[in-house]
């Protein structure tokens, strides 16, 4: 079976193909990697929203099966403490569990960088 895989996320990112395998057979799983590329204006967003991903898998020729799922988009100066799940954390160090890449969130260009390099 020859399969088809592409996703969207209105207003976004239109439909991509991601990659087609030539062959699925029963009982067997397909891992697809997928990195989205947002257009560069994405970084003038400042607020966060719910947003959905659109899956398409077209198979045996024609069928259509779709798929969706929905994501927090955080706004450009919004951090995500911890990816684990609520029921999950079992200590301060779980709810922290990103702090190490606080860090990648400074830029030259952030308007604070800018005064305090200006100031010195």
């Amino acid at each position: 079976m020859d399969v088809k895989i592409s996703y969207r996320i209105p207003n976004f990112i239109d439909w991509t193909d991601l990659q087609d395998v030539p062959s699925v057979y029963p009982g067997q799983h397909v891992v697809i990697r997928c990195y989205p590329h947002f257009k560069d204006d994405i970084v003038n967003r400042m607020t966060q929203s719910q947003e959905t991903v659109e899956i398409k898998i077209e198979y045996n020729g024609g069928k259509v099966k779709n798929e969706s799922f929905g994501f927090n988009m955080m706004g450009r100066n919004q951090f995500v403490y911890t990816d684990i799940p609520p029921d999950e954390v079992t200590s301060y160090t779980d709810m922290m569990h990103n702090t190490q890449l606080l860090p990648w969130l400074v830029t030259p260009e952030d308007p604070i960088v800018k005064y305090y390099t200006s100031q010195v």
